[in-house]
């Protein structure tokens, strides 16, 4: 009876909510703090942090955004969860924290469309514009993240449209668009992350810099 119960009372309270201000968006599913959707401030282009388990553990690192005792502290352009490149037109949106030596860019939020919840999914669609280091609109980003009120688990689905402003080349480099900062204790070095590619491979030397359609990452936190 009681496990009924339960299952009658998942859907119920399954739930995507956003609160928006000008600089963030704060996402709860099923009651719970998930994430905030950085969107303006200081920070050089927007990212999700500190992003959290269905349970409400943290699993990305808290730096920069805030310094923990003991955490790492290398590599600043590592925020939480983000979509950059480090070379379009030799310049770098990647790496592009102040102070970054080279020529680095910015992506600013030109316009929020929609931030809409729901009981099974939550959408957020936002523009944002790649500007050069001289002020150059170079791209235009249409960029839409969804939310699912999944019960155990947090999925995110990001898809973005670029529109070309200018020429624009996308170099060769050694990361990707889309990437995450795990906290320390889920590095794969000192850590218990572990790395498996679609096609059965391990570890960072053998998936660092390749294709794949999928990358699991897991590891034991707490």
């Amino acid at each position: 009876t009681a496990l009924i119960a339960l299952a009658m009372a998942l859907p119920l309270c399954a739930q995507v909510k956003f609160a928006q201000t000008s600089e963030k968006i704060d996402i709860e599913i099923n009651g719970k703090t998930f994430s905030t959707f950085v969107i303006g401030g200081d920070a050089p282009k927007p990212y999700l942090a500190p992003m959290r388990t269905a349970d409400g553990v943290v699993i990305t690192r808290r730096f920069p955004m805030e310094k923990v005792e003991g955490e790492t502290r290398d590599h600043p352009h590592h925020r939480g969860m983000w979509f950059t490149h480090g070379d379009i037109n030799g310049i770098d949106y990647w790496m592009n924290e102040k102070g970054a030596k080279g020529r680095h860019g910015l992506v600013k939020l030109e316009k929020v469309q929609q931030v809409k919840g729901g009981k099974k999914s939550g959408v957020i669609k936002a523009t944002f514009t790649w500007v050069s280091d001289t002020g150059t609109p170079l791209l235009r980003e249409e960029r839409t993240m969804t939310f699912y009120a999944d019960p155990v688990m947090r999925i995110v689905d990001l898809d973005a449209t670029f529109t070309a402003l200018e020429q624009a080349k996308f170099g060769d480099t050694k990361e990707g668009f889309f990437a995450i900062r795990l906290r320390d204790e889920l590095r794969e070095a000192k850590g218990t992350g572990t790395m498996r590619s679609s096609d059965g491979k391990t570890g960072m030397k053998q998936i660092w810099g390749k294709a794949f359609p999928w990358v699991d990452y897991s590891g034991t936190l707490e």
